[in-house]
């Protein structure tokens, strides 16, 4: 009889924890990183996960863009690094560690100066970040277009 109870209380445990992850797209249109004259040209883009977005937001493109990101400090968990085509699109997901709660984007556009190049969005946890990030002309953009949660309810069986 106590194994059957047992049993029983054992049906209504979760049976894993939930992850985190994001599903990024990245767009380009085909006029990014325009030359003087008009001309398109690919952009060298990078994805930092971090701890906090308070490095990131703190310093300039200089300081994030160069020297392998070491002013970002130990907010930094990871980088991807993608060179954008004009009108291409990329896909990917990776699993996020339980410390990052910021997906940090930065663009390297040849006018620096007059563009858009930064962009972070927050990160909700336990599910699926469907990211979008968007290049057009010298601006990136970022948001997020759905979460899926992969919260578990305790199974009655």
């Amino acid at each position: 009889m106590l194994g059957s109870l047992m049993a029983i209380a054992g049906c209504g445990t979760m049976k894993s924890t939930p992850k985190t992850s994001a599903a990024i797209t990245i767009q380009a249109t085909d006029t990014i990183n325009p030359s003087s004259t008009g001309l398109s040209s690919p952009v060298l883009l990078r994805i930092f996960t971090l701890k906090t977005a308070t490095a990131f937001l703190q310093h300039d493109f200089g300081a994030i863009f160069g020297g392998n990101a070491e002013a970002l400090g130990d907010d930094l968990v990871s980088k991807r690094e993608y060179l954008i085509q004009p009108g291409a699109t990329i896909k990917y997901e990776e699993s996020l560690p339980p410390d990052v709660t910021v997906i940090g984007i930065v663009a390297g556009f040849r006018s620096i100066d007059t563009a858009q190049w930064r962009a972070q969005l927050p990160v909700k946890t336990n599910g699926v970040n469907h990211i979008s990030v968007k290049i057009d002309d010298i601006n990136v953009t970022a948001s997020l277009e759905r979460f899926k949660s992969n919260r578990m309810l305790p199974s009655l069986w």
